[in-house]
This record gives structure tokens, sequence and C-alpha cells, in this order.
């Protein structure tokens, strides 16, 4: 099981990733954003946990070091203490539903930890690929738009991909918060297996 803290402080969590991209050079760089809210429904958590296994296998099954870092969210944000290359038989994550959708942090955090995982050098034999990853209904808070983080994202040529992920996820917010609508998955067999052969694509590019 991943266990999950409290957010690190930033000069913290710089050094965290800067240390490990220092010393693990990296093919692609995927950030899972897993949204734990209230409107998600206690079903969820089992689904995005199976969808985060079949995921990590699949980046494993590449053959390229796809670097993972995990961030949880609700109220709060919370990432994992140690960025971990994609594995064949990845732990469970612990997700456990309750509290509201703070999306505008989560993906704040998000832009941090891409940032400090680019090559410090900017002469390097290879650019790490970037994909941002959202398991969530799209259900947050208006007055909490995350316009900022989104286009720095998205500016920045990261790859947006969303599941749609709860009983009655909201598509129209998450075909905007994604790189494009075509970048919006169902958690049916199809619409993962579609995502699974896009990951593939993103991490071997």
């Amino acid at each position: 099981m991943i266990r999950v803290t409290e957010q690190s402080s930033c000069n913290e969590t710089f050094k965290r990733v800067s240390t490990f991209t220092a010393n693990q050079p990296h093919h692609a760089v995927v950030v899972r954003l897993f949204d734990q809210s209230s409107t998600m429904g206690a079903a969820s958590a089992e689904e995005m946990a199976d969808i985060a296994g079949q995921c990590e296998k699949a980046l494993a099954a590449t053959g390229k070091r796809v670097r993972l870092i995990d961030i949880v969210f609700d109220s709060h944000v919370r990432v994992l203490l140690r960025p971990r290359f994609a594995q064949a038989n990845p732990n469970n994550l612990d997700l456990r539903m309750g509290g509201g959708t703070n999306i505008r942090e989560a993906l704040e955090t998000a832009v941090s930890e891409f940032l400090v995982a680019r090559p410090a050098n900017s002469v390097v034999a290879h650019t790490p690929l970037e994909v941002l990853l959202l398991v969530s209904d799209g259900k947050y808070n208006a007055k909490a738009r995350p316009d900022a983080a989104l286009q720095a994202l998205k500016s920045s040529g990261v790859q947006i991909v969303a599941i749609a992920a709860g009983s009655d996820a909201n598509l129209e917010r998450l075909q905007g918060l994604a790189s494009s609508p075509a970048h919006v998955y169902t958690p049916q067999i199809s619409g993962i297996s579609n995502l699974l052969r896009a990951l593939h694509v993103y991490a071997t590019a």
C-alpha cells in the first residue's frame, strides 16, 4: 500500500525531486492526479486503484524509464514522499473518499512537480516527455477555477489526459481540463484500453 503524506514545503520538494532526477535519468514523467472528494463516491476508490494499477503496468511494459509522481486531493493536496519509476507489479493506492475538490491547488502542485523534474542543464540528450493523468469526476468548485495552473501546464507542452471516474462525471468540465476532448477517457473496458494505448504512445515517443 502506498502511503501519502501532507505536501512538503517548497524547499523540501525541490530537494527531494532534484536529487532523484540528477541520479536517475528518465525518458518520461507522468504525474497522476487522483480526486478523493466526497462527490466521487465510495465505489470509486476501488475503481481508481484498478485504473492506476493498469496504467502503471502499461508504462512499465514500454521498457522506458518512466518516473511517476502520485498526487491525491480533496480539500487538501497530498503527494508521495519519494518519486519512483513505473513497475510491472505496482502497489495498491490507498484512496479514501471525502472532503471538497481543491483541483486548483492540485494542478498547481503538478506544475511544481513538473518544473523540478526537468533537466537543470539546457543542453541534454533527451528532454523527458510529460503527461498529467487526471482521474476525477470533474466536479470542482467553480469559485476555485484552475485556469492559471491549467494554462501553465498546457503552454509548457504537458499532455493532460483525463479519466471520467465516479458515478456522475461532468464530461464537459473534464474536456475543458484535458488537452482536448479526445484526451478524455471513460473507465469502461474499451475506454481504458484506448487510454493504455495512448499512454504507450506518450511514453515511447
